[in-house]
This record gives C-alpha cells, sequence and structure tokens, in this order.
C-alpha cells in the first residue's frame, strides 16, 4: 500500500484504493474455495505449510530486490 500512496496523484488515491479492494473482494470467493478444496482446514499443519510458503516469496522477494538494487548502482 506505501508504493500505491506515493506513486498516485494525490486527487486518485480514493478511487485507486476503491479499485483495489473491489477487486480483492471479488477475488476472495475464489481463494475460499480454493483453499478449502486444496486443505483440511481442520489440521494444524496446513499453517505450517502456508508460512513456509509466505516465508519463502518474502527471500525470493527480498533476493530479487537486492540483485535488482545491484545492478542499478553500477
Amino acid at each position: 500500500m506505501t508504493f500505491v500512496q506515493t506513486n498516485t496523484d494525490l486527487n486518485y488515491i480514493g478511487r485507486v484504493f476503491g479499485i483495489i479492494f473491489s477487486v480483492a473482494i471479488l477475488f476472495m470467493p475464489f481463494g475460499t474455495f480454493f483453499f478449502q478444496r486444496i486443505f483440511n482446514l481442520k489440521n494444524p499443519f496446513n499453517y505450517s505449510i502456508i508460512g513456509l510458503v509466505l516465508i519463502t516469496v518474502s527471500l525470493v522477494t527480498l533476493l530479487l530486490n537486492i540483485a535488482l538494487s545491484a545492478t542499478t548502482k553500477d
């Protein structure tokens, strides 16, 4: 959200957030359906899988950010 706030003209910030949240609400039923079919909601091990995926995505993003910032400084 900080990226959106800093790079959007103040005249359009409400519209941009409205579109972002509208799209998020539209995709919520699909996400609920997907996770109900993929995971057994009563198994606590599923939260470990989701946590590991989030950590992996965060590390990949961090490495890409470091690599891209190193190439732009040269």
